[in-house]
């Protein structure tokens, strides 16, 4: 560290105090570590939260009842755990229900009209002509 003052910072000597806090290197005290909870005592925070909510009592009350078994937290921290322990969630959109699929209007459904006049019509025609064979006999 000091041999980097006089390269970047000539005029170091007015400004000795603060430069241990610019450059300072990172060590595990100056670092957050992650708060986990023994699994017992998790389990006695969730389920005071549970017991206070299905009584009828707000998330205050909850949060209140999750100090008291434990909880060192803030109240966004309990509604994470809270709501992280419920299991696996799915994520992303929700699909949406399947409509139902009309026909469609284009040529298809006029070819199949025409299709069914003609078949009506040599029907007919058919028809006709065995009775005219018919009644010569």
């Amino acid at each position: 560290m000091s041999a980097l003052r006089p390269l970047i910072f000539p005029f170091v000597s007015w400004f000795a105090p603060p430069l241990p806090i610019i450059f300072r290197e990172p060590t595990l005290e100056n670092e957050m570590k992650p708060n986990r909870y023994d699994p017992k005592v998790k389990k006695m925070i969730l389920e005071a939260v549970k017991t206070t909510r299905s009584s009828g009592g707000k998330f205050a009350d909850a949060f209140e009842a999750a100090k008291k078994a434990g909880y060192k937290g803030s109240s966004g921290g309990l509604y994470q755990m809270v709501y992280n322990s419920g299991g696996k969630k799915k994520r992303g959109r929700k699909k949406a229900a399947a409509k139902p699929v009309a026909e469609p209007s284009s040529m298809n459904s006029v070819a199949a009209e025409i299709a069914a006049l003609v078949s009506k019509a040599v029907k007919a025609g058919l028809a006709s002509a065995i009775a005219a064979l018919e009644s010569l006999k």
